[in-house]
């Protein structure tokens, strides 16, 4: 995957993120760097099979920090594996609270997203606790969660 930030940087960019916005305990570089790579090969994985401008160049996924909607879905992936590979809820939801201060959506890191997916545009958008299949995409606004009493939903692309 082209990368315009090289991982350790990355860690570093996010570190500094979560130290500014959420000061309660530092989080160093080297501590965030497993995650970060974690969450990185996720990323590629996702956007390799997304055929969407600014998420390809020349034949090969690309992922930009400071493209919103990618880094938006990269902190989810970096919350998810905190969560999935320590179980450090005080970490994970750090990075949730980032993603959702910088961007407005609402993706809590226990939410199993599928391999595909994507966010356009999603400002406003909340996905709760429901089954999603591969090459879900959501756009502003959008309220993914079951129905009141149901145990689960199931969201799924079109054919």
């Amino acid at each position: 995957m082209k990368m315009l930030m090289s991982s350790s940087d990355l860690a570093v960019y996010v570190g500094r993120q979560l130290d500014s916005m959420f000061p309660v305990a530092e989080v160093p570089a080297s501590e965030l760097r497993v995650y970060v790579d974690a969450a990185l090969e996720r990323l590629e994985v996702c956007f390799s099979a997304l055929h969407l401008k600014y998420f390809q160049e020349e034949g090969a996924s690309r992922f930009d920090p400071l493209h919103t909607d990618q880094y938006a879905m990269f902190l989810w992936y970096l919350g998810n594996a905190v969560w999935r590979l320590r179980g450090d809820e005080r970490l994970a939801a750090r990075v949730y609270a980032l993603n959702k201060a910088l961007h407005a959506v609402d993706i809590f890191h226990e939410v199993e997203l599928p391999d595909i997916w994507c966010l356009q545009h999603p400002v406003g958008a909340v996905l709760g606790r429901a089954s999603y299949g591969d090459y879900f995409c959501f756009y502003q606004g959008c309220l993914g969660r079951p129905l009141l009493g149901a145990a689960s939903c199931s969201l799924v692309a079109p054919q």
